[in-house]
């Protein structure tokens, strides 16, 4: 029988580096709060590209209200008891089921507290990168390449790369069988390998 190995299963460098600087941030380094922010953004930003139903909210408005909401909780249980990844896209999904759910983002704009806020936690140099995600190529050329997938690859892609999930977590969650998923997965990454382009967003596929 084949042994088929979980490629997602161990965190790498990259997941450490976040880890230490979510710690940082939480002793109230504002340098390493926003290298974290940076750091994860390009990932935040394409899941709201891939997730969010255009008419609903812009991309860029859906990641910094995911950030405000994760700086408010910044010293809660919930946040030093997960990953900070996870716990961040967690953030997302909860954020998105409330959009979804009232079909209408009054009340997310409501409930932020404007751009001074914003301005507050992340300087001006770092507020204004999800509006210039939103014209970089290499972005671009990222959000053509998830949409050109077929549904379940394009779940992989979400949970795996961005979200930075085990394939066999996501297994479960897609009705596939472990092994399945991580074959998928392998492929699926191989072809990510190849786009160079990528890289710079997507460090954990390396």
């Amino acid at each position: 029988m084949e042994l088929v190995v979980d490629p997602c299963a161990a965190s790498d460098d990259r997941d450490g580096d976040t880890a230490e600087l979510a710690r940082a941030a939480r002793s109230g380094n504002t340098n390493r709060l926003v290298l974290l922010y940076e750091r994860l953004l390009p990932a935040l930003y394409a899941w709201a590209s891939v997730r969010i139903p255009r008419s609903e909210m812009t991309p860029d408005d859906f990641v910094q209200e995911v950030w405000l909401r994760a700086i408010r909780n910044l010293h809660t249980d919930a946040a030093t008891d997960h990953p900070f990844r996870a716990w961040v896209f967690g953030i997302a999904k909860n954020t998105l089921l409330e959009i979804l759910r009232h079909r209408s983002s009054h009340r997310v704009k409501e409930e932020r507290s404007g751009p001074s806020a914003i301005a507050r936690v992340v300087p001006d140099s770092t507020t204004s990168v999800a509006a210039k995600l939103a014209r970089d190529e290499t972005m671009q050329r990222l959000l053509e390449f998830a949409h050109s997938l077929d549904r379940v690859d394009r779940d992989m892609f979400v949970h795996c790369a961005l979200e930075g999930r085990s394939c066999t977590e996501v297994a479960r969650q897609l009705g596939l069988t472990p092994e399945g998923a991580i074959k998928r997965w392998q492929r699926q990454r191989s072809r990510l390998r190849e786009l160079g382009w990528l890289q710079k967003l997507l460090l954990e596929v390396a």
